[in-house]
């Protein structure tokens, strides 16, 4: 009997110490794995604001190491791509559980910066040209070569200033540099020349003209064009066009030289003109047949109606001519 109780409070001990054991371990093991921390994982895209990539930068969830400095950054507005190889020795190197899967697992690392594209350098370089060139009136710059921006890191005052510009005033060629930033230490310099270009305001056709067809303000329009552009004796002036007639096809748009225009026509060939023939004493008139056409001013032939004869006579008026060189007979 004795023996009886002594098995059946063995038992009874053995178990109370089994779950007073799992009551100890259960919430302990339960609270380890709650603190277990997150795995490793790589970055594939990274951006850095300075001139260092730290291990936190590549890789998610390092604690320990996150700030130590692992590789320089490229320059500002660059990136350079970190290969498999070289980031599980860094792993390594840092005791991180991290290993690549394949040749694929890159991160590339780019450098934040700020930009200063070619419109604002371009703008500067006018600045500053507008105060030392000599010029007419309103100009264009032209540079020799496409600029390509400047990428300044995010830490400096963006900003860009030009030095050494030199002028041609007769060529209206110039060189200069432009170096940035504007104030501080120049982290970018870059040297450049082009030309300058004088513009003017030219009256061109604003329609086709037909030969002959007299020029109206309304068949003109006012265009700006580099003054390098217009043929040496074009008409540039509204006021020197209307009123003339174009002696050939006139092209809208493309300027008007003294070549294209002429005296209205006043005189058709074979129509019939009032001949004047005026003396210190007299004036007479007859009618004669215009053998030519003519403009005001010019000497075309004429023969007279009544004599047969031709003579030459200088367009005065619409249908009228004056004897060049008048005499008696070349009335009769």
């Amino acid at each position: 009997m004795r023996n009886h109780i002594t098995r059946h409070f063995s038992r009874l001990l053995s178990g109370l110490t089994i779950a007073f054991t799992i009551g100890l371990t259960g919430p302990a093991a339960a609270t380890d794995k709650d603190t277990i921390s997150a795995p490793v994982m790589l970055r594939s895209q990274v951006s850095v604001d300075n001139d260092q990539i730290r291990l936190g930068d590549v890789f998610l969830n390092v604690d320990k190491y996150a700030e130590r400095t692992i590789a320089r950054a490229p320059g500002p507005g660059k990136s350079i791509t970190l290969k498999a190889s070289w980031l599980w020795r860094v792993a390594n190197f840092y005791s991180l559980d991290w290993r690549p899967t394949s040749k694929l697992d890159t991160a590339t690392v780019t450098r934040s910066s700020i930009e200063i594209d070619s419109e604002q350098m371009v703008s500067q370089i006018r600045a500053e040209i507008e105060d030392k060139y000599r010029g007419e009136g309103p100009f264009e710059i032209d540079l020799d070569r496409n600029l390509l921006s400047i990428q300044l890191p995010t830490n400096v005052e963006p900003g860009i200033r030009v030095r050494n510009l030199n002028i041609d005033q007769r060529s209206g060629r110039f060189s200069a540099t432009v170096v940035a930033p504007a104030q501080g230490n120049i982290l970018a310099s870059i040297p450049l020349s082009g030309s300058i270009y004088e513009i003017i305001e030219v009256a061109v056709p604003a329609r086709r003209l037909m030969r002959n067809e007299i020029i109206t303000a309304r068949d003109l329009q006012v265009i700006r064009v580099r003054k390098s552009d217009i043929l040496r004796h074009a008409v540039t002036d509204a006021d020197h066009l209307i009123g003339m007639a174009a002696k050939r096809v006139l092209i809208s748009g493309n300027a008007v030289t003294l070549d294209d225009i002429q005296e209205p026509i006043l005189v058709q060939r074979n129509t019939r003109v009032t001949v004047e023939l005026q003396t210190d004493f007299m004036q007479l008139t007859a009618q004669g047949k215009a053998m030519q056409s003519g403009a005001r001013g010019e000497i075309i032939q004429v023969r007279n109606l009544t004599s047969g004869k031709t003579i030459e006579a200088v367009v005065t008026g619409a249908n009228l001519v004056t004897v060049a060189m008048p005499t008696q007979s070349a009335m009769r």
